[in-house]
């Protein structure tokens, strides 16, 4: 969706993952934190938004309008089952952050198949 001839397209993601945590990093700026609608959909990450912005300035003969609108939705796949209800995110200085607590594995399950 595109106003104005602007686009709105996050940059590209950072993921990262060690035992704990898998942490997702996009580079988002001119949003405020309620722009965006986080999900975990699957195993997948859903990050999506809308911005809006639009000033209007006057300096003596000379009027000047800037906007930028649009949509934008990025689906970043899992490398790890998660815990979707204890994830955390924040957003400071054009930056959103996402982390999010991976699945304890549980004991090692062992079956023993006899041969007939």
């Amino acid at each position: 969706m595109t106003t104005c001839g602007c686009r709105v397209s996050p940059g590209p993601c950072s993921v990262s993952t060690c035992w704990k945590t898998t942490g997702a990093w996009w580079e988002i700026p001119g949003l405020d934190k309620d722009d965006f609608k986080i999900e975990v959909v699957d195993d997948a990450l859903v990050v999506s938004g809308e911005k809006r912005f639009e000033r209007d300035s006057s300096d003596g003969r000379w009027r000047t309008i800037q906007c930028a609108y649009g949509a934008f939705r990025r689906v970043v796949p899992l490398p790890a089952p998660v815990r979707a209800d204890q994830a955390k995110a924040s957003y400071r200085n054009g930056v959103l952050r996402v982390e999010l607590p991976k699945v304890e594995p549980g004991p090692v399950r062992s079956v023993t198949i006899d041969v007939q």
